[in-house]
């Protein structure tokens, strides 16, 4: 018998740059239950289509959805885009969902770094995203997955998709949440709503993100009080 080899064909991006994107149309696509949880293609829900992935049963808050990534596609030390649409169904009080990385470093420790976050009433939809994260030079094997801050909510999830960064830029003032090219009490009350309760407007969350954290806190909403009272 003789063994023909081919050469091996590098995983390329599709034609949006994503290097995996999970509609869950048809299966779960390699998402997996992390921890005790129940992880199921549902079609109660969907952001898109007509089905979702719905993640249930959880027993803690670190229990949710994950996928492996391979090394061979998303490099340590290069940068890539994350996103992901979720679901708050049950949770009465708003829920501060995670796109997060698992991965092992150079000394051997297990180590869970933040991709994005994002919050979310019941009963929406909310959308998590980075541009631009740069995997650690030292990741080892990797899974990328959804969690959230607190509790034990069930969600949905869909279109989950990793792949190219991208450059995006956008046209906003630090502190003017709402827009209207003036900071005053009312971005305060813009970001203390974005806080307490999320919102899908990139800009807004990008205006009220004062100290670049990737989320808005409270730190944020301090900083613009502290410049309409002309204290910085």
């Amino acid at each position: 018998y003789r063994t023909f080899l081919y050469p091996h064909k590098a995983h390329e991006p599709d034609e949006n740059g994503n290097y995996f994107c999970s509609t869950f149309e048809s299966s779960t696509d390699s998402w997996k239950s992390r921890g005790p949880a129940t992880v199921t293609v549902s079609s109660d829900e969907a952001f898109e289509s007509s089905k979702s992935l719905f993640v249930s049963e959880r027993e803690s808050s670190w229990n949710g959805a994950t996928k492996q990534l391979s090394t061979g596609v998303f490099k340590p030390g290069e940068a890539y885009s994350f996103s992901a649409d979720v679901f708050n169904y049950d949770s009465d009080e708003p829920v501060n969902f995670f796109i997060k990385l698992e991965y092992t470093d150079s000394a051997g420790e297990a180590i869970y770094d933040t991709i994005a976050q994002s919050k979310g009433k019941k009963g929406t939809w909310m959308h998590l995203e980075n541009l631009s994260y740069t995997i650690p030079s030292d990741a080892t094997n990797m899974s990328v997955y959804i969690e959230t801050e607190e509790g034990t909510a069930s969600f949905f999830a869909d279109n989950i998709c990793g792949g190219l960064k991208r450059e995006v830029d956008y046209d906003f003032i630090y502190g003017d949440v709402n827009g209207d090219a003036v900071i005053d009490v009312f971005d305060i009350t813009a970001a203390r709503a974005i806080m307490n309760n999320g919102s899908n407007d990139t800009v807004a969350k990008l205006a009220a993100d004062i100290n670049k954290s990737g989320a808005v806190d409270e730190e944020d909403v301090l900083k613009i009080k502290e410049y309409i009272t002309v204290k910085t």
